[in-house]
């Protein structure tokens, strides 16, 4: 059998994130699951989209630049771009929930989540909850994930598979798996919950470095996670 000899990559920053034993879970994990059926429509009166303008909690304005760098069941995501400057931001992107996707529990569990940070480089968490003109909530934004969706990458056919990644080896996918794991644990740590556990969440670069993005969706206190993926269920 082939023998495979695993080195930590250098670049990869999670397990820096980690918790000791002594550390305090930011989230509880005894509470009382919220009725989603009790949720209200948000009345929103703009959806803002390309070269459409947002603020952030703090007044702060910033443009959607380009057309929407990806898109799913719940809204479109855009890079952004600070007013006061000239470039595109490399850090973060903006996600904009469709109109029908909006309402209350959503926000609650935003905030929640904003006011919260896990730093991790491995979790595109929300950073901050974003307004239209009106100041109405519309979205967030978070950090941005660096490669290409895992499902693409790993899961497509063999030739496709060392067209995109040449020179990978079994070692380089368990490498992927373990960066995956750690961030899990490290969410878990924290009494948060990956309901939504699918190739499509999760990006992956040349490096091994893996992504695990619509932090939104996580399962927090009583705040269950909207979507599922028939594979997870």
């Amino acid at each position: 059998k082939e023998k495979i000899t695993l080195t930590p990559d250098p670049a990869f920053k999670t397990s820096k994130a980690i918790k000791t034993p002594t550390e305090k879970s930011l989230f509880s994990d005894k509470v009382k699951l919220i009725d989603i059926k009790k949720r209200t429509s948000l009345n929103i009166t703009t959806i803002p989209t390309t070269n459409g303008e947002v603020q952030n909690e703090s007044g702060k304005t910033f443009y959607l630049i380009g057309d929407k760098i990806g898109s799913g069941a719940e809204g479109n995501v855009y890079s952004i771009r600070n007013m006061n400057s000239r470039n595109t931001s490399s850090k973060t992107v903006c996600k904009i929930y469709k109109k029908n996707k909006l309402d209350n529990q959503r926000f609650d569990k935003l905030k929640k989540m904003v006011d919260n940070q896990i730093n991790s480089h491995g979790i595109c968490w929300p950073k901050s909850i974003i307004y239209n003109s009106n100041k109405e909530p519309v979205g967030y934004i978070m950090k941005k994930a660096q490669g290409n969706i895992l499902k693409k990458r790993l899961f497509a056919h063999p030739k496709i598979f060392e067209e995109k990644l040449p020179g990978w080896d079994r070692a380089n996918l368990v490498t992927v798996c373990l960066n995956i794991l750690s961030a899990v644990n490290l969410l878990h740590k924290h009494n948060v919950i990956l309901g939504d556990i699918s190739g499509s969440n999760i990006m992956v670069n040349d490096q091994c470095e893996t992504f695990i993005v619509d932090a939104d969706s996580f399962l927090i206190e009583g705040y269950p996670c909207p979507m599922r993926t028939d594979e997870f269920v």
